[in-house]
């Protein structure tokens, strides 16, 4: 009994991980990134509330681009989930979001 209990709590953490809680896209220009032991941060310009959080190396080569190059609008689609992204933070009281896409708008 208390093997199935264990695996029937495993489960639902799993599916708490993958549960969203709130969607959307932002458009600014990058302020600058950092990165972490287990999190990279975004920082725009415009928005001082919210540190954007990601995890994909993919998306280094565009936030580079942007910081080299100040007239750059980037677009960051973002997800805050229940579990996932709750280690990363900025050090400030700032809500943090997970990225998942960043493209360059003109």
């Amino acid at each position: 009994m208390n093997k199935l209990l264990i695996v029937g709590l495993l489960c639902a953490v799993i599916l708490m991980t993958g549960c969203t809680l709130q969607s959307g896209f932002t458009k600014d220009k990058l302020h600058g990134y950092d990165s972490g032991v287990l999190w990279n941060h975004v920082y725009l310009l415009n928005d001082h509330t919210t540190v954007y959080c990601f995890d994909d190396d993919r998306f280094i080569p565009i936030l580079e681009q942007a910081k080299n190059n100040n007239n750059i609008t980037i677009e960051v689609a973002y997800n805050k989930y229940l579990l996932r992204g709750a280690l990363c933070s900025s050090g400030q009281e700032m809500e943090s979001v997970v990225i998942t896409n960043i493209k360059i708008v003109d």
